[in-house]
């Protein structure tokens, strides 16, 4: 169970790990100073760039930061890998995302 305690901490008993895109706004552009400057407000413990596919090698707090090739230095996605709370009747963060996606399957979900 994850809570919200009085003095503002979450606490949670049973933790799992997935990966979330951000700043949607980056994708298309080049990797350049600005675009480095608000993956720099992530505070990720490494940042890795990549022209394909990743390894399956979780680093809580990593960015990745996909591009389209090594001549199309544009941004394709930009995610981080994280830990999550988990409810009780969720074993993973496979069964966190269907959960959500269950509950808004009005609206989209960037994943």
């Amino acid at each position: 169970m994850t809570k919200l305690t009085d003095k503002g901490n979450l606490e949670c008993d049973t933790i799992g790990s997935t990966s979330i895109s951000h700043f949607a706004f980056l994708n298309g552009r080049e990797l350049d100073e600005v675009a480095l400057s608000f993956i720099h407000a992530l505070r990720p413990s490494k940042v890795r760039v990549v022209f394909g596919s990743v390894k399956a090698d979780a680093c809580n707090w990593r960015v990745t930061i996909y591009l389209y090739s090594m001549e199309d230095r544009r941004i394709k996605e930009i995610t981080q890998e994280v830990e999550v709370g988990l409810p009780d009747d969720c074993e993973n963060s496979d069964e966190l995302w269907a959960r959500l996606e269950k509950q808004n399957e009005h609206c989209y979900i960037g994943r």
